[in-house]
């Protein structure tokens, strides 16, 4: 094993029944549930995860993926997360994946932006959780871009509202990062998604939601393929998150 492949790590994923959309194919939710549980797997491995973090009175967030896919894996395959650590910047700790397949071939890429909070004030911290652990990190990214902070569209309109329950929360008690992707994917009905292929998404996650909470879900087309998704917290007009679509058509 050279130097950087020991700073990778890989965690096999078989596609089961309830990870595969009506096509047969993994949901894009599900690819967000393999990124977050993997990024969990080697920040514990590595000593600066959820544990170790609880230590220092802080806790991880993530605050944007970017993910983009060449091919969704089918039910009953296996794929291959990769994924590694790179250098961080100021406050933000970044994370990179590779997805493939059982024989090697990249199905798809993405990014992740990371922050520590302080457990108490919800403020932004210095990553000393991973100032000690640097040589973990590896100068290499998946994408060219880090995802971006995405604007708001004024000419948004209405999608619904959505009240906040049970199956909605994770283990912090808040709305889990992957239940967006679903809501923003319910958006569009069974004959989009039979002829369309979501092939790159931009999200942005930018306040908590919790039980309870009744979100707006807004929509703005910028043409068929293309659009903008974000949420509103109906209480006090906090947006929630806000997602980028891009679509190719099958």
């Amino acid at each position: 094993m050279t130097k950087e492949n020991s700073k990778i790590r890989a965690d096999k994923f078989i596609i089961n029944w309830t990870e595969s959309d009506f096509k047969g194919a993994v949901s894009p939710v599900t690819i967000c549930n393999f990124l977050g549980e993997s990024a969990w797997l080697q920040a514990e491995e590595l000593g600066f995860g959820y544990s170790d973090a609880l230590r220092h009175n802080q806790f991880w967030v993530v605050l944007r993926w970017y993910i983009k896919m060449e091919k969704y894996p089918r039910w009953q395959d296996e794929i291959i997360m990769e994924t590694w650590p790179r250098m961080p910047e100021h406050l933000y700790a970044f994370r990179d994946y590779n997805i493939k397949s059982k024989d090697g071939n990249i199905l798809g890429k993405a990014t992740s932006t990371w922050m520590v909070l302080n457990a108490k004030t919800r403020r932004p911290e210095k990553l000393e959780l991973v100032k000690g652990l640097l040589h973990t990190t590896l100068d290499k990214k998946s994408l060219a871009e880090n995802a971006r902070k995405i604007q708001i569209p004024e000419n948004a309109g209405s999608a619904g509202k959505i009240k906040v329950s049970y199956s909605h929360l994770d283990f912090h008690g808040h709305v889990s990062n992957p239940k967006y992707v679903e809501w923003a994917l319910d958006l569009f009905d069974s004959d989009f998604h039979k002829t369309h292929f979501l092939s790159e998404l931009q999200l942005n996650f930018l306040h908590e939601c919790r039980f309870g909470n009744e979100v707006e879900l807004f929509i703005s087309h910028k043409d068929e393929l293309n659009q903008t998704i974000f949420a509103k917290n109906t209480a006090n007009s906090k947006y929630i998150f806000a997602a980028e679509m891009s679509w190719i058509r099958m």
